[in-house]
Order: C-alpha cells, then structure tokens, then sequence
C-alpha cells in the first residue's frame, strides 16, 4: 500500500502527531508512506521520517500549481490513498485525488472540522472527500446535533492510543532535574500546543491559588505554540518564574508525563487529546477537563477526574483532593493504566488498515 499524507499545516498538533505514528507503524509493516510539508513547517523540521518528505508551499485554496505537484506525486509513486485533514489540504489534495480517481480520507479532529460555516463545506462533504475518520463517535454525535447536513453514512470512528513505555526511573529523575525539581518538591504537568483554545491560563491561575497552601508545588508546561509569550508574560506577572517551567517542545511526551505527578489537560475544545492517551499509559492521576469525545474514553473517578471547561473551583479541588488523599490519586492511576490497555497502537493501526483497504478495493471496481 503506497499512501500519500497531506499535512501542510504551521505548527506540530494532535492531527500531525498521529500522522508521525501512521508514518512509522505503516513503513514497519512493509508500506510506504510519502509526506508533503511545508518548507518551515514543524513536522517538516521535526519528523523522525524527514527523508519521507517532499516540500513546498501550498499557496492559496485550490491553488492550481500545487494541485499539479500532488498529481505528479501520486502518479510517480503510485499511490493508492491520499489522507488529510484541514479545509485547505482537500482543496489541493482532495482535488489531486478526484483526478486520479484514488480515495481521499480525510481524518477530523473535532467537531470543529464538522461545521457548515466552514468555507466551501458542500463541495469539500460530496465532492472531495471519500470518507471521514472521527477521533470518537462521541465526537461525531456532537457535531451532528448542530449540523444536519452531515451524511452519517459518511463518518467512522477510530480511535488512537498510545502503547506503555516504561521509563528507568535515573532517566525520570535527570528530566526533572533539568526542570530545576528538588526532593520533594510536586509536579503538576500539563503537555499541549501552547494554543489559546487550550486554556492553559486557566492552569496557571489556578495554581497562583494552590502555591500559597501547597508551597511544595512546581508546575511543567511541555509544548510550543503562538500563546507562549503571552504564558511567560503572565508568569512573569504573578511572580511565579521560580515556581513554573517552560520546557518547549518534546519528542519524548510519554517520558515527560511519567516524570509529572499529577497530569492536567485544560483544553475548552478537543475531539480526543492525544495527550490523554499518553497520560493513560504512564500511571498516574490524570484531571482533565470534560470536553469532546473525551468522557468516552474515561470515567469521572475512576480513571480521572473531570471537571467542565473553566471551571477553575472544581479543577483547584480536584488537584488539592489528589494532593491530600493519596488512596484516591492512586486509584485513578491504577485504573488508568488499565484503560491505556484497551487504547493502543496496534488497536488503532488495525482499524486504519481495515478501512484503508477497503476504499483502495472500491476505488479500483
């Protein structure tokens, strides 16, 4: 299977972080995978795979030019399926795809990417896309109560997951030290693109409240992103530079969140983080805000805590009650190491192949 993924988006996400994942699942059980970047693009500068890629600028929507390069591609390297994601991807690869007669399947983040406000949506829904992946039906239930045009015939659910790394804790340990940790100092730690939709100000107002009862408290932002500065300023306002630390971004989340004690997500829009999945795996109290497919996936006091988006009181509570009561903070990262076996790697790379298969099948009758 020759497959050709279209990701031209700035910044390093959850859509481009799954897509690293099909790359090196995919190359490992004898496929080939080719990646068109932009130039300056993270994913371009970042990826373990950059020999996978070509690069250029896409230009504008349905941008001829670029329209012709991913034409050439697919005829050179005989590609069987073309995967996307934004609204600017299927107007340059989608339409490639149409002319060649191969599948487009395009892979939606959040409900967000299932909106009719959003530009050309008619002719993207019947014309360019052969069929959508969904990060949780949950998701796609959302999305459908606001938009009744959705074919739901036209939508699948696949879910990620993450398979358990298990870290030598000397590797734990020198991590934190290089995030200025001391002994017995705590970690709250949050791992997200340092984007406004994530409300991390959220995180940081809340633990300005938690460091003058918990004095013992250091907070880890892992990730990059346009907020950042205005994170560091913010910071730099309440006077906490010595209490929260910016790591940037990591190839290594897993390790990052094994190295947290409590792991936060704050987001106020999601599909499903795939931070989430990463924080399942490494066993440890997860509080996470109730957004998206994410309640699907796990359960309020069982695997995590969950609170609504912005809801600063519950989310304080929830930390100082995983603080206070170390039977509940263990508890939940039991359970959640036990969900992790249910959302893994191999489940999701099945799914993907199953119906990947299937429309290469019905594109070539």
């Amino acid at each position: 299977m020759n497959i050709l993924i279209f990701n031209i988006k700035h910044n390093w996400g959850g859509i481009t972080t799954e897509d690293e994942i099909i790359i090196r699942e995919f190359k490992r059980l004898g496929h080939v995978v080719i990646v068109v970047a932009r130039p300056k693009a993270k994913f371009a500068l970042q990826s373990a795979f950059k020999d996978k890629f070509i690069t250029f600028k896409p230009g504008a929507y349905f941008n001829l030019i670029s329209i012709l390069k991913v034409i050439k591609i697919i005829k050179k390297q005989k590609i069987d399926l073309v995967i996307t994601n934004t609204d600017k991807e299927i107007s340059i690869a989608g339409v490639a795809a149409k002319i060649c007669g191969i599948p487009n399947i395009r892979r939606a983040g959040s409900s967000d990417d299932l909106s009719d406000q959003r530009r050309f949506f008619t002719i993207m829904e019947k014309k360019l896309i052969t069929i959508n992946l969904m990060p949780s039906q949950s998701v796609f239930d959302q999305a459908y109560q606001t938009n009744k045009k959705i074919d739901k015939k036209n939508y699948i659910p696949v879910y990620t997951g993450k398979t358990p790394i298990f870290y030598d804790l000397k590797e734990i340990e020198e991590l934190k030290k290089s995030w200025g940790i001391k002994e017995g100092e705590k970690v709250l730690g949050i791992t997200c693109q340092l984007a406004k939709i994530k409300a991390i100000p959220d995180l940081i107002n809340v633990f300005s409240r938690l460091i003058k009862i918990h004095t013992n408290l250091k907070l880890v932002i892992t990730g990059d992103g346009n907020e950042k500065e205005y994170l560091l300023q913010m910071t730099n306002d309440l006077q906490l530079n010595d209490k929260i630390f910016f790591t940037g971004f990591t190839k290594t989340p897993q390790l990052h969140a094994a190295a947290y004690d409590i792991c936060l997500h704050t987001s106020h829009s999601e599909g499903i983080p795939n931070v989430l999945y990463e924080y399942l795996t490494v066993q440890k109290p997860i509080i996470i805000s109730k957004v998206g497919g994410i309640p699907e996936v796990v359960k309020h006091e069982h695997d995590c805590l969950l609170y609504e988006p912005g809801d600063l009181d519950t989310l304080c509570h929830h930390i100082e009650t995983v603080l206070i009561k170390p039977e509940i903070a263990q508890k939940i990262a039991v359970n959640a190491s036990e969900t992790a076996k249910i959302y893994t790697i191999d489940r999701f790379i099945s799914q993907l192949l199953e119906i990947f298969n299937e429309y290469i099948k019905r594109s070539k009758t």
